[in-house]
């Protein structure tokens, strides 16, 4: 069962990567985007998307820390 999920997992990300590369491509050969314009998207999405997986372990780190100087003493 255990394994089961992590593979159910694992082909959600790949579809939705493969979905968004057939987006990319649409969007060059369909909409004649120039590959310029295209990557500085994906360079801004990345950053972006970077920025909030690091806004979110910054605020886990802050919750953990406030947890612990006002958690219960007895432990």
């Amino acid at each position: 069962m255990l394994f089961k999920k992590a593979r159910s997992r694992r082909s959600s990300i790949l579809v939705s990567f493969v979905a968004g590369l057939g987006f990319i491509g649409l969007a060059v050969y369909g909409w004649g985007m120039p590959i310029e314009k295209v990557g500085s998207f994906a360079l801004i999405s990345l950053l972006l998307l970077l920025g909030l997986v690091l806004l979110g372990g910054c605020g886990a780190m802050m919750l953990i820390g406030i947890r612990k100087i006002f958690g219960p003493k007895d432990l």
